[in-house]
């Protein structure tokens, strides 16, 4: 990682308020990984609370 998860939550927390149970879902840095497919899509589970999935569509040619 680029920034150690001390640093992005004082990075995050400058731009907005933080409360007790946000998530804070980090990716690989930019140019290390690419989306293979088309779509891509991403799940956070947590047990007994739900989950989030988000779709990520590729753009262009």
């Amino acid at each position: 990682m680029i920034f150690s998860a001390q640093q992005l939550v004082s990075k995050i927390s400058h731009d907005m308020t933080l409360l007790p149970g946000d998530l804070i879902a980090c990716g690989t840095s930019v140019g290390i990984g690419v989306m293979k497919e088309p779509v891509n899509t991403v799940t956070v589970a947590i047990d007994g609370i739900g989950e989030l999935t988000n779709e990520f569509r590729q753009w262009g040619g």
